[in-house]
């Protein structure tokens, strides 16, 4: 019983740690987004990956690349 009482503890801190992880991630993918696109007037951006579209020629493809964390 104890060991899954740990078991079960250290699931939730992994989960807890990754979600964190996650929401920090995407967070500053929209404040980095939004930030350049205002700057350049692009205002109708909705979706993420329209987002990485878009951003690529402004701030070049191996930037945008790496700050959106994608291929």
């Amino acid at each position: 019983m104890a060991e899954k009482r740990e078991a079960i503890s250290f699931a939730v801190l992994d989960s807890t740690i990754a979600l964190c992880f996650a929401c920090w991630s995407m967070a500053r993918c929209l404040v980095l987004a939004a930030s350049v696109f205002y700057a350049s007037g692009h205002v109708e951006v909705a979706e993420l990956a329209e987002a990485h579209r878009l951003i690529a020629p402004l701030l070049g493809a191996p930037l945008a690349s790496k700050l959106f964390a994608s291929p």
